[in-house]
């Protein structure tokens, strides 16, 4: 009876020793996750600083007293040519927008931000401007305080005014808001305008809108429900 009991306390301490060992290894794997997480986070942190004082540095050298060279510019989204380079800024500005903007009030995005070209180009100006306050030569407390109560405001306005209602299922092949490629109306008598404005600068009656271009006015009123 001795020795069962003795075998039993044995082989109860090597169980709770193996227990102790594997908790060990549980905490360590929780401690190097959490060290992974606050690594992973101090590197976004990072990256959006490094992009603020790279925006910031362009928009120096753009206000300075030469024109700056197109290669030290700020990209404008809406004109970018390069799929790579177009990937990349997108990527900065969605670090930038866990970062900083969507930690304010009724900052929130719809589901379908990234399919409204206008809604990026607005975040993306957003955040040069919040980079070009913060970070460089010209940073200071009034350009901070200028983005928080002027810029960040407004964009924040307009970009629920364009997202409201919308949502990602209308944007579908056939959605009501199916992305088409922009088209300047009237563009077809673009020429007989300038030629008429170059000869009389308005003494003269304007050139009378053609069928097509009534016909096509007549179609994007009739498809407009505010109309």
């Amino acid at each position: 009876m001795t020795r069962d009991r003795g075998d039993q306390t044995t082989a109860a301490v090597a169980a709770l020793a193996a227990d102790v060992e594997d908790l060990g290894r549980k905490v360590h794997g929780v401690a190097q996750t959490a060290a992974q997480a606050a690594e992973d986070a101090g590197a976004a942190r990072r990256a959006v600083v490094d992009v603020a004082n790279l925006v910031s540095g362009r928009l120096a050298g753009s206000e300075g007293g030469e024109r700056a060279a197109p290669d030290e510019s700020v990209p404008p989204w809406l004109l970018g040519d390069n799929a790579e380079q177009a990937r990349a800024d997108l990527a900065d500005l969605v670090g930038w927008l866990r970062s900083v903007y969507l930690h304010y009030h009724q900052a929130e995005l719809g589901e379908c931000w990234l399919w409204h070209p206008g809604v990026v180009a607005e975040l993306t100006a957003l955040r040069n401007a919040w980079a070009a306050a913060h970070f460089g030569d010209g940073a200071s407390p009034a350009r901070v305080m200028d983005w928080h109560d002027g810029y960040r405001p407004r964009v924040v306005q307009r970009l629920a005014k364009e997202l409201a209602d919308c949502h990602l299922d209308r944007h579908v092949a056939g959605g009501d808001r199916e992305y088409r490629p922009v088209r300047v109306p009237g563009v077809e008598m673009s020429a007989d305008i300038a030629r008429w404005w170059a000869s009389s600068h308005g003494s003269t009656a304007a050139p009378a809108p053609s069928l097509a271009v009534m016909a096509e006015a007549r179609a994007a009123r009739s498809a407009r429900p505010d109309w």
